[in-house]
């Protein structure tokens, strides 16, 4: 549930979401990682600046 709602909320804010965002949303298993970038989500500035935090974050888990 955690993961539709951050892509939502990507996809409202700046419209087709990259496959790499989306297939690394997907791959979390954090709810209170995944509950960060949700809030993130609602006033990063752009897709681009979202990405480069999944970058910094995704390491294996």
């Amino acid at each position: 549930m955690g993961r539709d709602n951050l892509i939502e909320v990507l996809e409202t804010r700046f419209g087709e979401v990259p496959t790499s965002i989306i297939d690394a949303v997907n791959n979390m298993n954090d709810s209170s990682v995944l509950k960060t970038l949700l809030k993130i989500a609602i006033a990063i500035p752009s897709l681009v600046e979202f990405q480069k935090l999944l970058d910094g974050n995704t390491s294996s888990d």
